[in-house]
């Protein structure tokens, strides 16, 4: 029995490994390589003090790339941590059916912050990517702690 105008009561446990569940992104923090990304538009892949630098090359907002297996009508959460390079002040981050495309969620940000980004999977693979969001030829971009994880669906009564 609960006493008063109750919108909500949950229960909580100190492990929260089913919460948050497992990482689908394939070295996301970039320790020591750039292994399980893929160039496109003619992206440059390189790590700049452990972070990955996607730099354009003779194509514009070049990108780099990840293939992740999703279950269709799930939602999940990207999180990028994104720095400032040359000749960009705008990070993006996208997700999207096929490679390079941004038809399920694209989210552009001004200055180094952390990006995020919700999408709902529409098939069983999902192409997640992080970009150089400018037009200059010599322009990059720094990402850092790239991860794709299961979302916990809002179920409060007030959102």
């Amino acid at each position: 029995w609960m006493n008063g105008d109750i919108k909500l009561a949950t229960l909580s446990d100190t492990d929260d490994t089913d919460v948050t569940g497992s990482e689908l992104v394939t070295n996301g923090t970039f320790d020591t390589d750039t292994s399980g990304w893929t160039s496109y538009y003619n992206a440059a892949l390189s790590l700049d003090a452990n972070r990955l630098k996607v730099a354009n090359t003779d194509t514009a907002y070049a990108m780099a790339s990840q293939a992740i297996t999703t279950e269709v009508g799930k939602r999940y959460l990207m999180v990028a941590d994104y720095i400032v390079g040359s000749g960009t002040g705008f990070g993006q981050i996208r997700a999207g059916t096929s490679l390079g495309s941004a038809n399920l969620k694209s989210v552009q940000v001004s200055g180094s912050q952390t990006i995020r980004l919700g999408f709902t999977a529409t098939t069983t693979t999902t192409y997640v990517a992080a970009i150089v969001s400018s037009a200059s030829l010599s322009a990059y971009s720094l990402y850092d702690n790239i991860s794709v994880r299961l979302a916990e669906e809002d179920r409060s009564v007030n959102g």
